[in-house]
This record gives C-alpha cells, structure tokens and sequence, in this order.
C-alpha cells in the first residue's frame, strides 16, 4: 500500500515505504521491550523488529534537519515482512498498525522531535517511565555487561553517576538549590534551564565520541524531557506508562491485560487480551522471549543478590533519591494526580 506523496530530495514521490503510526521513544531499561513484545500480540500490530535508533548520536546532524528526509526514517535493513504487510492507519482490509521502537528517542530530542514534526500524519508516542534510580542501576549493569564500561577505564558505578552529575554541573543544569539566590522552582521551565538542557545534550549525548557511556543521570529527568515533547506534539498523542503497570505486579496477569488494553484503546485498536501464544512473533528468541515472559512470576531485579560491582552503593542511591526527589514532583504536575507519590523515597530532599 501506498502511503501518499512526500516531497523527497527536491521532487514529489511515492514511497512504498511504509512508515510508523505509533512509537515507543523511551525511555531506556523501562520495559520499553516487553511493551513492543506485547503490542505485537495484537492481530492488527505488527512491530518493526528491534530498536531502530535512528536518531542516534552516530548520524549526521544535517540528515535530520531537512524536510526532505522523511524516507531515511525507516532503515534499510527493516524486514520485508514489514515493509509489505503494514498500512499506516491501522485495522484496514488486509492491513496492520505499524509501531517501531528507539528509546532514545525522548532523550534525543534534538534530534528527533525536528524529524517527526514534518510526517504527513500525526504519529502516537507511547512512554515507559520507571523509578531513575532503579533505572540508572539498571543501564549500568546493561553497560557492564556490554563491556562498555570498563572498571580500570570508568571506574565503580558510583564514580560514573559522580561523573554525569558533574557534566550537569558544568553546563548549569544543576545548581546549589540551598543557596539563597538559587530556587528549584524558578528554574525549571525556564530558558535558562532549556539553554542548559540542549548545551548537555550537544555536549555529552550528540557527540558520537561519548556513545553509550554518558547519560545514567540525566536520562532519569522524565519532566525536563517530556515537555520538550509536549511542546511540540498535542498531548493526546502522548502516552505515558509506569514500568510497574507491566511489571513487578502482585496480580500480573490481569494488569498486564489491563494496562495493554488501554494502549490499544489509545492507539484506536480493538481489545485484545495478552495469551500466551507467540505464533505472531517476529523470530524464533522474541517467541522464546514472551513464552518466558507470560509464564514468569512478577519479580524484582534488586531482590536478587548482586556483587559490589554490579550496584550502586547505598549511600549513591541515597544521594540519587534526594537530587531526582523534586523532579518527580515536577512530574506529577506535568501528569496529573495518577502520578502522585509514584516514587516515594524514605529520605528527605534537600533541595
């Protein structure tokens, strides 16, 4: 199926290139994966494989601020299945929603947002937040694992966060909030702090030389990065999920169904409860990967025992709690009551 006429390197074409209607931009270790594995049980989603980091640091700049490149949005090495099966819109004859994944996306705003603004429709965001703290604990082990961060180069976890909150430091996106002429408040939302916020980015997200080794901290700032995206995109086109909803429930079946149905509702589909068949899975480890998925118990990732070098130590996840304290609170306000108190801490902030 076509998707109409986008104006493509000076001239009126027609792509038979199917591109999103939906997305899920983020954010990274929130179960962004398990939510794509999920949506793909729907008989009228189908989900392109993977992540497609498109607006990764390691593209041009210049690619994506030109009206022009609608096209490359989509990768080459996409599956054909997708590419032939799907029809942006969605519950048509003999045609599917078509969803893709980056969740870098919403940190990558920069980036991103500027591609997105110029489709020829409106595209659905779907978000997945999950405590920062966990969640930057979590990329960390991701990145040991990965063996981008090196112990004898990167030092601990700690020393890492220690890092990051120094890079924030350097551009002005974190201040002695104590200091009688600093106040929290007056701050955020202001210009200077989105002045700020784009000279961090630009400096320890863009640039290709950092890749995957910056970030843990300042990738827990949901507020800052989801206004960006509410600026630009009407807000009913904006989905925002607690990891919890998906995960770590004392009743996992039912809330998982309930959770993904309202997805469904939101990106216009019909319900459809989450079974365990996988016949509609993409390749052989996502069919293994939801069959463990359906039949696991909820759990916990910090209850299971964990060396020294693989966790933040308790005094860091202390000192995490107090600086992402106020910014939750933003949160709420941006999200409304759903959101109260959906990550209280035990220690009190200090800001």
């Amino acid at each position: 199926p076509e998707v109409g006429a986008i104006k493509l390197m000076g001239k009126t074409s027609q792509i038979r290139r199917n591109l999103p209607a939906f997305m899920i931009i983020g954010v990274q270790k929130a179960s962004t994966s398990i939510l794509g594995m999920y949506l793909q049980q729907h008989p009228s989603i189908m989900i392109m494989p993977g992540e497609n980091h498109v607006f990764d640091q390691t593209y041009p700049r210049e690619r994506y601020q030109k009206r022009n490149t609608v096209r490359d949005f989509i990768k080459d090495q996409q599956y054909e299945e997708f590419d032939v099966r799907c029809m942006q819109g969605g519950d048509r004859k003999n045609g599917f929603l078509c969803g893709m994944k980056d969740p870098r996306a919403i940190l990558n705003s920069d980036r991103s947002i500027p591609i997105l603004k110029v489709f020829p429709w409106p595209i659905r965001f779907l978000v997945m937040l999950r405590d920062p703290v966990d969640r930057a604990e979590s990329q960390l082990r991701m990145g040991k694992k990965q063996g981008l961060l090196k112990r004898s180069e990167f030092g601990t976890f700690d020393d890492i966060v220690r890092k990051d909150l120094e890079h924030m430091r350097e551009v002005g996106l974190v201040r002695d909030w104590g200091h009688k002429t600093v106040k929290f408040d007056d701050f955020i939302g202001s210009d200077e702090e989105t002045e700020a916020w784009a000279q961090y980015l630009q400096e320890y997200v863009t640039k290709k030389t950092h890749g995957a080794r910056i970030g843990f901290v300042a990738r827990g700032l949901y507020d800052l990065q989801l206004r960006s995206w509410m600026k630009n995109f009407q807000r009913r086109h904006i989905m925002v999920l607690k990891h919890t909803e998906l995960m770590n429930t004392e009743n996992a079946p039912n809330m998982t169904n309930l959770t993904v149905n309202k997805v469904f509702e939101f990106l216009n589909v019909s319900p459809h409860n989450i079974s365990a068949s996988t016949e509609r899975m993409s390749n052989t480890r996502m069919n293994e990967n939801m069959s463990k998925l359906l039949k696991s118990k909820p759990r916990n990732s910090r209850n299971r025992a964990l060396a020294e070098e693989d966790r933040l130590s308790d005094g860091m996840r202390n000192k995490l709690r107090e600086f992402y304290a106020p910014y939750n609170q933003r949160l709420e306000k941006l999200l409304g009551d759903e959101w109260k108190g959906v990550w209280e801490y035990d220690v009190a902030a200090t800001h």
